[in-house]
């Protein structure tokens, strides 16, 4: 009877859990009885070809396993040998790596094993994680409840940008990335590897690029090499940008010559859209970027090369007699158009590579060749509208992480709307979604925590039809971040290390409380404050600051409910209690943010803390009382709001449009009754 009773607890729990646990969410998951025993005796065999992606599977599936239960699962891989129970993988056939390709799998789960099958190794590797997603303690054994998953991605281009030419990142780093993005099943890592800041790939054939545009920092091309080796052994594709004819500037330190304005050129450390363009009028152009494009297809197997497109600046072209003669010559009725030519002669150049062509929004012009893909990132109606006149494209609009917004915003941009309404011959034309991580704002120490768990719920968004309601998504995005600290993403102690340099000791709670209360300001706000470039440090509060503080859930759902329904007493006392605590903030915390300069920086948000917590609270008063506040009072309030809503040091009071909230309730509230 027992057992029975904890089958059926086992079922239940899975059942809500699944929705929690597993990211991306399966397709179809259909829960059986039973459950299998986790033991280390227990073997992995692959049927069929053990290529080095089956192989990579079996790795992750046992290093997955031993990292959640602690026991250790060190057995070799059975090859092409019957088994009766363990982990069976098996995938039809092999695949070139390509979005696109067939990605599915299915899952079996009963009392003596687990039985994968996939159209692809890639399919096995997507269904191992999935597996490991499963794995769950039921008193004190391990287990794998008993499960049938059949899942498919809804997007077959699922990618993530990296920039860094502005903020270099090592190799390694570019792996952990890689390890945490198979975790999640995304499959496609682009990497912008020039622009005006830097350029971060060796060439043999112009050494120059790295010699005097990289300040020593790029990738050999042995590194480029095992890094494209290893993410391909985890089911993605390397895509590399090298932006042109724009964003320039680092190829014209090193080759000037190829400029579209005779001056000096050197690596430009501040952000923004800079002039510096390359001279579309000089065959020498197209004769280097060729002979670089044919070098870099040489150490990126992958279908596609980037060449970026983007904010090109036309000063330097209309400003050059040589090149509006050319363009007269050539018939082209303005700058555009002339762009569109550089683009077309660069595609001719590069698709007898057997590589296809991939640009920003911007390379969009009359005579576009139609199988170059149009990755959209001012206008999300453009990835639509394209597609249905053929052409190919990507999604990256509202997928920019490095403006700040909530996982909320991103989440909710639905990448495939049910009201775009495709034809079947338009829906292939769009390919997928890509997210965007900018370097302007983000290093190696910080590269963790600003992608991830954001980035694996954007994954959950691009794989699967089905989204997530508020709660689900919280439970989810708390889910993943934990099981991803498995692969040594600092996404949880990075900000933390900052914390604890500002503070100059090991006296930090004052400021975890507070950064708990803020957010980065949205958009690009810190790029044109002036001090900010490619060297300044990322270690201000502004960089240990979250998009998405966790610990005000609570009072959000609380202050929520009590102004839909206020006579919770637990809604009220969470409400007030917090307010009460964050009016004392100040004054108990005076003297810490006295100690040092950058301490003294923040005391400016811990007034305004303090100061709207103050008004809250009267504002609750007026509330409980059943009184409404004078309108003096309600305009003075309004205005110590106003002032706290001001950035401080690059950050929020994100509190305080929560806290205004109370206000406004404060005058048109119903009298509450306890």
């Amino acid at each position: 009877m027992r057992s029975k009773l904890v089958l059926l607890l086992i079922c239940a729990i899975f059942s809500v859990s699944a929705q929690n646990t597993i990211v991306p969410l399966p397709e179809k998951i259909e829960t059986q009885d039973g459950f299998l025993v986790l033991n280390r005796d227990l073997p992995v065999a692959i049927k069929g070809k053990a290529n080095d992606q089956m192989l990579q599977a079996v790795d992750r599936l046992k290093s997955g396993l031993t990292y959640r239960t602690r026991i250790t699962f060190d057995k070799k891989p059975v090859i092409n040998q019957p088994v009766s129970s363990g982990f069976m993988l098996e995938a039809k056939e092999s695949s070139r790596l390509i979005p696109g390709m067939d990605e599915s799998y299915t899952i079996m789960v009963d009392t003596l094993g687990v039985k994968i099958s996939a159209a692809t190794s890639v399919g096995v590797l997507h269904a191992v994680e999935t597996v490991l997603q499963l794995v769950q303690k039921n008193d004190s054994v391990w287990i794998i409840p008993a499960v049938k998953i059949t899942d498919k991605p809804m997007l077959s281009y699922r990618g993530l940008l990296l920039d860094p030419a502005r903020r270099f990142l090592s190799v390694d780093a570019l792996k952990t990335t890689i390890d945490a993005m198979a975790a999640v099943k995304l499959n496609v890592l682009h990497l912008h590897l020039s622009d005006d800041q830097g350029w971060r790939i060796e060439s043999k054939r112009y050494p120059s690029l790295q010699i005097m545009a990289s300040d020593g920092n790029y990738y050999t091309q042995t590194q480029i090499s095992d890094l494209v080796k290893y993410a391909s052994n985890r089911g993605i594709i390397i895509i590399p940008e090298v932006d042109i004819p724009g964003h320039a500037t680092a190829i014209l330190t090193a080759k000037p010559t190829l400029a579209s304005a005779d001056t000096t050129y050197v690596l430009d450390r501040s952000f923004g859209v800079h002039k510096p363009v390359l001279n579309p009028a000089k065959d020498e152009t197209y004769t280097f970027l060729t002979n670089l494009f044919r070098e870099i297809d040489s150490l990126f197997p992958g279908p596609y090369i980037h060449i970026g497109g983007d904010e090109v600046e036309y000063d330097n072209w209309k400003n050059n007699p040589e090149i509006d003669a050319f363009r007269e010559q050539k018939g082209l009725k303005d700058f555009p158009a002339l762009q569109g030519y550089f683009v077309k002669r660069m595609t001719d150049s590069i698709k007898p590579m057997g590589k296809t062509v991939i640009g920003w929004e911007e390379v969009a012009r009359d005579g576009l060749d139609k199988e170059v893909i149009i990755q959209c990132w001012k206008s999300k109606g453009l990835a639509y509208s394209y597609a249905k006149q053929g052409l190919k494209t990507i999604l990256s609009n509202g997928y920019y992480l490095d403006v700040f917004n909530s996982l909320k915003d991103h989440y909710n941009n639905d990448p495939l709307p049910k009201d775009v309404n495709f034809k079947p011959d338009q829906r292939q034309n769009y390919l997928g979604a890509e997210a965007c991580l900018w370097g302007e704002l983000v290093d190696e120490r910080i590269l963790g925590f600003r992608l991830w768990p954001r980035m694996a719920m954007l994954a959950d968004r691009f794989w699967s039809t089905e989204k997530r309601d508020r709660r689900s998504l919280a439970a989810a995005t708390e889910a993943i971040n934990l099981q991803l600290m498995e692969h040594n993403l600092n996404q949880v102690g990075a900000p933390y290390s900052i914390l604890y340099e500002i503070a100059g000791s090991k006296d930090i709670a004052p400021l975890i409380e507070l950064r708990g209360l803020v957010t980065p300001v949205r958009g690009y706000y810190r790029h044109g404050s002036g001090y900010n470039n490619t060297l300044t440090p990322l270690n201000t509060f502004a960089d240990a600051a979250d998009t998405d503080p966790a610990n005000l859930d609570l009072f959000y759902n609380a202050l929520r409910e009590f102004i839909i329904a206020g006579s919770s007493d637990s809604n009220f006392d969470l409400v007030a209690g917090k307010l009460f605590e964050w009016e004392e903030y100040y004054e108990k915390n005076k003297a810490y943010f006295q100690q040092n300069s950058r301490l003294k920086e923040l005391e400016p948000l811990a007034k305004n803390l303090s100061a709207t917590a103050r008004i809250a609270n009267e504002a609750m008063e007026y509330i409980v009382r059943g009184k409404v506040p004078k309108d003096i009072w309600l305009a003075n309030a309004k205005k110590v709001m106003e002032e706290a809503k001001k950035p401080v040091t690059g950050v929020q009071l994100t509190v305080v449009d929560q806290l205004e909230k109370i206000l406004i309730f404060s005058k048109e509230h119903d009298v509450i009754v306890f």
